[in-house]
Parts: C-alpha cells; sequence; structure tokens
C-alpha cells in the first residue's frame, strides 16, 4: 500500500513532503480513495487486481482549471511509458500502442493486444491511459494481459466463410428513411429498401454459423394483429377513469386538450403544476376529432391487487389500440415480446409494466422508423403510457410499394463489395475468445444496411 501511494505520487507531481493516505472503499477490499493527509481534500482514487497489480486509477480533480503547459507529443509518450513500465510493466511487452488523440483537455492512449499465431488484434484494448495537459496521470486502466484462445484445428478460408455467409442471408422488404445522421449517402427521405435481417452474426472458423441468440441477442419478430371491434369509449376504461375520478385541470394549445385527472380523495393532495404529479392521470387528446395522442399515469402502485398475466396486459394494449386506431389490423405490426420491453420498478410506490411495441404498416409492408408503445400495469391493467405516432402515409403516399429490384438482385448488391474478415469475438467467458469471420466492407468503411428497392443505392452507415 505505501508502495503504490509512493509511486502514485511521482506521477500525480505532488511536492515529497505533502503526506498521502489511503482508505478501503465501501464498495469493495481491492478499491481505495487517497487523501491529502493535512487538508483531507481527495485526491485520486484506484483498484488493485488482486494480484498486486493497478486495475484502475483516477485523479480527483476539475480539468478545466488544469494549466496546459505546452506538452509536445513525444514528451507525452515518454510520461505514458513511464506509467506503464511502473504500474503495468506485466504487460508492458506484449500491447502496442495503437492511437493517441489529443481532446480538449487531456491526451488518450489506446493500445492493442495481439495474438501470439495471426497476430490479430483482441477486441477491447487492454489498457487506456489518459495523460493530463499539465502532464500528470489523470485516468488508467487495465484489463491485463490473460487471454485464454480457441485456436480451431481446421481454419476454413475467407471464401468458404462468405459463400457461407451469402448462403444464409436474408432480405425484410420494408419503408425507411435514410436518416443522414445514421448513413454516410443518406438524403433524410424514406425510400422502399430490401434490409438484411441481422440474424447470422459471423461464421466460425470452423464454418459454424453463429447466431444472434449464440450472443444472448433478440431477433425482432413482428406478427399481424387479428382485427377487433372496440368502442371509441372504452378508450376512457381502459385509461382507468370511472366516476371515482375529478378533472382538476384542463389545458388547451393549438388542437390539443390536456387533461389532468385524480381520485377524489387526492384532490386536496395534488398541486396542479408543469408535468404529472402523483395520484394524476395525464390525457392528451385532439380537440375536434377526440382522438387520443398520449397517456401518463403517475398513480401509485396499490399492492393489494395481484399481478395479471403477460397475456392478460397484452389484450388490454390491443383492446385500447384498436379504440384509438379501428383499423390498427391495417396499420400496424406487433412485435414479439422481449423482457427488455418490460418495466419492473423496485420502487414500492411505483407500479412495474408490460411493454408492447406496434410497428406501422404501409400498403402491407412496415415502415422502419416508427414504433408505437403501449405500457400496462401489471397490478392495475391501466394504461400506463401511451404516445400516438405520427400517421406515416402522409410521407409515404408519393413512394411506389413494388420494387423494381427482386430480392435476388438487391442481395448481389449487397454482397458485391462484402468480404469476410478474421477476428477474435468474445465469447460469454470475459477472457475466453474464439476465431471468427466478420462481415465486413471496406469500399465504404461503414457497413451497408440498405438497399433501395427501386435504384439499387447501397446505403451505408457512418464511421465515426
Amino acid at each position: 500500500m505505501k508502495d503504490i501511494l509512493e509511486q502514485v505520487k511521482l506521477f500525480l507531481k505532488i511536492n515529497e513532503d505533502i503526506q498521502l493516505y489511503a482508505v478501503t472503499s465501501e464498495e469493495s477490499e481491492q478499491e481505495f480513495n487517497v487523501f491529502e493527509k493535512r487538508t483531507g481534500e481527495l485526491v485520486a482514487c484506484y483498484e488493485m487486481d488482486g494480484k498486486g497489480g493497478l486495475k484502475h486509477f483516477e485523479t480527483c480533480r476539475d480539468l478545466e482549471k488544469v494549466r496546459c503547459i505546452g506538452l509536445s507529443h513525444e514528451a507525452v509518450h515518454e510520461i505514458a511509458q513511464s506509467f506503464l513500465q511502473v504500474f503495468a510493466s506485466n504487460i508492458v511487452k506484449f500491447i502496442y500502442s495503437s492511437e493517441m488523440i489529443e481532446e480538449d483537455y487531456v491526451f488518450q492512449f489506446s493500445y492493442e493486444l495481439r495474438d501470439e499465431r495471426y497476430g490479430l488484434t483482441f477486441p477491447q484494448p487492454p489498457v487506456v491511459l489518459e495523460i493530463a495537459k499539465d502532464g500528470r496521470i489523470q485516468y488508467f486502466f487495465s484489463e491485463g494481459a490473460d487471454r485464454e484462445v480457441h485456436y480451431p484445428a481446421k481454419l476454413i478460408t475467407k471464401e468458404e466463410a462468405r459463400e457461407k455467409y451469402i448462403e444464409a442471408l436474408q432480405f425484410e422488404l420494408l419503408f425507411a428513411q435514410a436518416d443522414k445522421e445514421i448513413y454516410e449517402n443518406g438524403d433524410d427521405s424514406y425510400h422502399l429498401v430490401y434490409a438484411p435481417k441481422e440474424h447470422v452474426m459471423d461464421i466460425g472458423a470452423n464454418g459454424e454459423l453463429h447466431t444472434l441468440e449464440d450472443y444472448n441477442g433478440f431477433v425482432h419478430q413482428f406478427y399481424n394483429i387479428e382485427k377487433r371491434t372496440v368502442q371509441e369509449e372504452e378508450v376512457i376504461k381502459l385509461i382507468g377513469l370511472d366516476d371515482t375520478y375529478i378533472k382538476i385541470h384542463t389545458n388547451e394549445i393549438d388542437e390539443e386538450v390536456t387533461e389532468l385527472w385524480t381520485k377524489r380523495d387526492y384532490v386536496d393532495d395534488v398541486e396542479v403544476e408543469e408535468g404529472t404529479p402523483f395520484h394524476t392521470i395525464q390525457v392528451r387528446f385532439h380537440k375536434e376529432t377526440f382522438q387520443c395522442i398520449s397517456v401518463i399515469n403517475n398513480e401509485r402502485k396499490d399492492e393489494m391487487k395481484e399481478v395479471i398475466t403477460e397475456e392478460e396486459a397484452r389484450e388490454s394494449a390491443l383492446q385500447f389500440l384498436f379504440a384509438c386506431y379501428p383499423k390498427a389490423d391495417e396499420q400496424f405490426l406487433i412485435e414479439r415480446s422481449h423482457p427488455l420491453h418490460h418495466c419492473i420498478w423496485e420502487d414500492e410506490n411505483c407500479e412495474s409494466q408490460y411493454g408492447f411495441w406496434f410497428h406501422p404498416l404501409y400498403k402491407g409492408k412496415r415502415v422502419g422508423t416508427y414504433s408505437l408503445v403501449i405500457q400496462i400495469g401489471q397490478q392495475s391493467g391501466k394504461i400506463l403510457e401511451f404516445q400516438a405516432v405520427t400517421d406515416v402515409a402522409e410521407e409515404l403516399h408519393t413512394l411506389n410499394a413494388e420494387p423494381t429490384l427482386s430480392e435476388e438482385a438487391a442481395k448481389s448488391i449487397y454482397v458485391r463489395d462484402l468480404e469476410m474478415e478474421l477476428v477474435w469475438v468474445k465469447e460469454q467467458n470475459p477472457v475466453r475468445y474464439e476465431l471468427c469471420y466478420a462481415p465486413s466492407f471496406p469500399k465504404t468503411d461503414g457497413h451497408i444496411r440498405m438497399i433501395e428497392a427501386h435504384t439499387g443505392m447501397a446505403f451505408h452507415v457512418k464511421v465515426d
């Protein structure tokens, strides 16, 4: 402990007469907070790796107040190397400096660790180091050099991996926006496109297909909705408003009306203000058509009620959807539920929610930009949260919904510049790695995500 503090003091550039002491953190016996003895000021914090090495170090100061001293890049590299020789001597000989980025207040170093047989870089940098503009070490984190690697007995060729990937490739025909912030060649307009279904993620070195499920991912699946006939007045019932509630506030802006409701028992407890206070339900609707625009329920959880099933909640969500959109079976698809769609609150006052995601349809095809979410209370069965979506027909009515290109033609365009790159992929075990062939598009840097179904334009994502 004393040695660590003395070594740290050198890189903090603290006067030798200043005394430091470390206190074990309440979070872990391997984590420590460093204080200056005279002032009691928190100077830094660090974490050991359990083997006598330093895993994490960070100084505690306002970087905006740091005085820049005009360090050359060579001088900064020397400081970085000196720090690593002291605190990461066990991995210095295995890592390579990949880049140095000069930011507003720090120089940031990233390092690579490569395997011995193929010289391939492992994902996630083994060491990250930041040096402030006054030459002091600001941040350090090390994952160490321990890597359990699995070299295959047989390695298929890139060409074989490419063939397997292409064979497994499937597309969805949908409407999507070529957002300029996402796509290098985007135009912010909507297009009918073929988008690859990201099911097969990569090809194992032995030729095995690795799917999204293999990486604990979630495959998005969409289903048609069976038609229901629901009266408009059911909206109020599904929201949970009855004769025990009273309207306490109304606000009109343009064509929208916002109402705030609460139970009669809480009228004197609720202060009407911006937002949705406790014990209230906010409902927003269109002034002329009474179309429900949004619902926010901020009532306390009723512990006396039993939890309803997900199936019961889904039916309530569908009833509400058809009450708001009588032709919902022609306008939406429902997405297969996933635990991440639901919200479990630990706060005893907040009601947990089932979430159901609906995706707009236009002329029988999914619109990939929007989604409508209906949150159902797990105890109350009420609509806890809902926000209507923009009518997509207004933005899509000029588009031809029938593709000029076939799926096979789109696939040919997609794979034209496709290459397979041999990479290390991290398995569930945090230090075990496996060799795989991953798809790459070196001519465009970013991956291709859409093929325009009429022109054949390939939209590729931006790379920072």
